[in-house]
């Protein structure tokens, strides 16, 4: 019997983001996976749940109970996978990123057996972002920076080396040590739950629990990060969402984020606390053909979004020479060679 996918787009403000994130799903390259999309509106705004809805009038349009947080909306997306049994998988997506045109293609690669995953962390993805660190490589448009995930030949060096302990550093100095990006039936044993009083890093318990349910149980579900540079593009560019928004107030934020998270996982998870990541099996698939087809498509992205141009952008073409260099040195197709600075 053929599997059955579900994608879920999870959403709260900001139609035109919505409106792509929908069309990186609908216009993927051909594959095997046959998949249905239904949009998650997790909203307190009356008036964008009436617009998605008019909008999207031809499909699967819910909102669930929001309390403004981001968790909350995820875990209803959790929630509307378990209540439909008639599918076997869920793929997450929230509603201001996007996938790439050969998401499924690659997802195909990590389905088959005897892999036959449960759950599939991506430790990574591609950012689109008002600022850039030095050492990242990037390309400069007009409008953002678009970042990406070439810059280390292996890709799980960098997990295991900027993936610290949530246990012993505050949140403002971790990162979520891999986003959820597909979910078999057999995992919802798991019962894992996103965090739903957090701004942001609500990501984290989750992927907490997971880990743990791997410790105590290592062989009864196929669990694996990904090393996958060609999946999905985050965005930093939603000033609505509550992440953009709380990285620009005041630290003091932090301490009450801390004290949130600190309380949910105080006395528990004993098995993970010494934060041995390489301990998650690991599915290889960086493929290197593909860079100037993701920037082709985020440049068209970029453009289609009519976002305004950044007053303080600033390029450093000394830094575009040596990315330039490298990358084709590495053996990558490279954006700089091919393509003016925008």
């Amino acid at each position: 019997m053929e599997s059955k996918f579900l994608v879920t787009i999870l959403t709260s403000s900001k139609l035109d983001f919505l409106k792509e994130s929908y069309n990186s799903i609908m216009n993927q390259d051909s594959s095997n996976i046959k998949y249905d999309v239904v949009i998650i509106v997790n909203t307190l705004k009356d008036e964008y749940y009436e617009q998605v809805k008019t909008t999207f009038n031809e499909s699967k349009v819910v909102r669930t109970e929001s309390n403004g947080f981001p968790g909350k909306g995820h875990n209803s997306c959790v929630e509307y996978f378990k209540n439909h049994e008639e599918y076997d998988y869920l793929i997450p997506l929230d509603g201001d990123d996007f996938f790439y045109p050969f998401f499924f293609k690659n997802l195909e690669v990590y389905l088959q057996k005897p892999y036959s995953p449960d759950i599939l962390f991506l430790p990574f993805s591609d950012i689109l972002t008002e600022n850039y660190k030095k050492d990242d490589l990037h390309y400069p448009f007009r409008q953002c920076y678009y970042c990406y995930n070439v810059n280390t030949l292996n890709l799980m060096n960098a997990v295991y080396e900027c993936k610290i302990s949530p246990f012993r550093n505050k949140l403002e100095n971790i990162n979520t040590a891999g986003r959820i990006v597909f979910v078999s039936r057999k995992s919802l044993d798991i019962n894992f739950t996103y965090q739903e009083n957090l701004k942001w890093y609500d990501d984290l318990l989750p992927f907490l629990q997971i880990f743990e349910y791997m410790t105590l149980f290592p062989n009864k579900l196929n669990i694996y990060y990904i090393e996958d540079y060609n999946l999905y593009l985050y965005n930093r560019l939603n000033e609505d969402s509550s992440t953009h928004n709380f990285q620009k107030e005041s630290i003091k934020n932090y301490i009450t984020e801390n004290q949130n998270f600190q309380d949910a996982i105080n006395n528990k998870f004993l098995a993970i606390r010494n934060w041995d990541l390489k301990t998650i099996k690991v599915l290889h698939n960086p493929n290197k053909k593909l860079l100037t087809a993701k920037f082709n498509f985020t440049k068209n992205l970029i453009e289609r979004l009519n976002l305004k141009n950044m007053q303080n952008l600033q390029i450093d073409k000394q830094y575009l020479v040596t990315f330039n260099n490298y990358l084709i040195e590495n053996g990558y197709e490279s954006i700089y060679k091919s393509n003016k600075v925008k």
